[in-house]
């Protein structure tokens, strides 16, 4: 069955195993097994699925309760915990579009 869950689960998927910027509304469909527009009832356009992608996949790490005090130790601390979730590609690009952080 096609729900907002399923479309955003298997966007993450492409977007782990091809890169970010092999996430598009057409590719997102196929791997689906259904037409494009039908992806609309679930997103607005490519942007929001992005959006919804990000939330998604930052609302998985858990935040450490305690750790280092410095914000950057904090910040590498977390942004390690979230490449264990989603790895770069095997092909060694970053799963970020050019420019992305």
């Amino acid at each position: 069955m096609l729900n907002r869950e399923h479309v955003l689960r298997t966007a993450i998927a492409i977007a782990d195993a091809e890169g970010l910027d092999a996430v598009s509304m057409r590719r997102l469909a196929a791997e689906l097994g259904t037409g494009p527009m039908s992806l609309y009832r679930h997103v607005t356009g490519k942007d929001e699925l992005m959006t919804q992608m990000a939330d998604e996949v930052f609302g998985e790490a858990d935040l450490p309760a305690s750790g280092p005090e410095e914000w950057r130790a904090r910040l590498e601390l977390i942004s390690r915990r979230q490449d264990r979730l989603h790895p770069r590609p095997a092909h060694g690009r970053s799963p970020r579009g050019r420019g992305e952080m």
